[in-house]
């Protein structure tokens, strides 16, 4: 798990490949086992992924698929494929798996203070003291109002406000911070991918806090009702999802039709354009085949005046010869 600046505690240590199949939450992201795995098996590019994991879950999550393909073609391009194959692991957040993430990211002290709470309460649950599990139990409940209120106030701000069925969501996965650390950890890295569940991160630790806790023995038919649970919760996010991605799917049907009406506009003006082009264009000739028959035309009217002057000259000269000639006769 991948230390965040802004917790000083930090993730407590991670339990061995053992311990987590056995306790872990059964909602655990699956970006999050990822970079535990890679922690476990030394590899040292764990840094880039955790990297762009956490840029990506800042992200609002109708952004989040358009974004981690991305990421994931820049990785192919580098020639990382451990770290594209690693990337293609990473879902879309559920809205108040969002509101969580946002949470951890501007409000540490308040992450530092369910992980604080959490293991009073598991101690207290496996010491049987009911009175002190009373009074924490009351501290829990009103921790997580108080940071389920926030993580909504973090949702409204950034556009993406909490449905009723989220906040349900939000409140529950609060619990299973307080209930189970390997949860705690999983929140604190500001990564979650959907809601966890109070009852399947610790089944020694009811919703309410009972006055005398007692181990609770396995009911019949308890791992098919756990199962079903399951199966009910992954339903419900697929589904989720794919009302999301329809409704992506009808933004960009939106958006490829009103960019299809810009293009067929632009064609027709363009096709306007080029006719009023072509009809300048055969003008121009117009006025150039013009211009060259008046050009001509004042050439030769040119020449005739040249011709006509040449001969009024040699008339006027004629002219005063002839007057020249009368003149001696007259005197003579």
């Amino acid at each position: 798990m991948t230390q965040r600046s802004g917790n000083p505690r930090g993730p407590a240590p991670r339990p061995n490949r053992r311990t987590r199949t056995q306790n872990a939450p059964q909602a655990e992201s699956a970006d999050e086992f990822a970079a535990s795995e890679l922690q476990e098996s030394g590899n040292p590019f764990v840094s880039a992924f955790s990297e762009v994991a956490d840029a990506l879950y800042a992200l609002p999550p109708s952004e989040f698929t358009e974004a981690r393909n991305e990421a994931a073609q820049q990785a192919k391009r580098a020639g990382d494929r451990e770290l594209v194959e690693r990337l293609r692991t990473l879902r879309r957040p559920t809205a108040a798996a969002h509101a969580l993430n946002l949470l951890v990211r501007a409000h540490p002290d308040q992450v530092e203070q369910l992980r604080e709470l959490g293991p009073g309460l598991r101690n207290a649950q496996e010491r049987l003291q009911g009175l002190r599990l009373r009074e924490l139990s009351a501290r829990r409940s009103a921790l997580v109002q108080a940071v389920a209120a926030q993580a909504r106030r973090e949702a409204a701000q950034a556009g993406q406000p909490v449905t009723d069925q989220a906040a349900d969501e939000l409140d529950q996965t609060l619990r299973a911070v307080l209930a189970d650390e390997t949860a705690a950890e999983e929140f604190a890295a500001g990564r979650l991918t959907h809601a966890l569940t109070p009852g399947n991160t610790l089944r020694g630790l009811p919703t309410d806090a009972p006055t005398h806790p007692a181990a609770r023995p396995s009911a019949p038919g308890e791992a098919e009702r756990d199962r079903a649970a399951e199966n009910k919760r992954r339903l419900t996010e697929a589904e989720q999802e794919l009302r999301q991605l329809e409704a992506e799917q009808r933004s960009v049907g939106t958006t490829l039709d009103r960019v299809r009406a810009q293009a067929e506009r632009a064609d027709d003006q363009a096709r306007r354009s080029r006719e009023r082009v072509q009809h300048a264009e055969r003008a121009l000739v117009q006025a150039r085949d013009a211009l060259d028959a008046a050009e001509q035309t004042a050439a030769a009217s040119q020449t005739e005046v040249a011709a006509a002057e040449s001969r009024a000259e040699q008339l006027q000269a004629r002219l005063e010869a002839q007057q020249a000639a009368v003149d001696r006769l007259q005197h003579g």
